[in-house]
């Protein structure tokens, strides 16, 4: 069994309780990319989420990336049994 390490590095923890905002967006990706921004207090995009248009397998794997759109983590669905799956995104 692989030891288990933080998936959240110090970077992207805030030292005090911080409000985000979530929009929902299809903007990354032309012709139907889905997927959602965060914002920080400030407005600066932090973190965003994309599925990466609607024909391909993207309906199984959503990506979480920073705001430079470095992927930290790829979430894929568990085709027999549909659940999420947890995968650290060095894809």
């Amino acid at each position: 069994m692989s030891s288990r390490s933080p998936i959240v590095e110090k970077i992207f923890c805030f030292e005090e309780e911080t409000h985000l905002t979530v929009h929902k967006t299809s903007i990354f990706v032309p012709g139907g990319g889905d997927g959602f921004i965060v914002y920080n207090p400030t407005w600066e995009m932090t973190f965003r989420v994309d599925s990466y248009g609607p024909d391909s397998a993207s309906k199984d794997e959503l990506v979480l990336m920073d705001s430079s759109g470095k992927s930290l983590v790829t979430l894929l669905r568990k085709m027999e049994l549909h659940p999420w799956l947890e995968v650290i995104g060095w894809f």
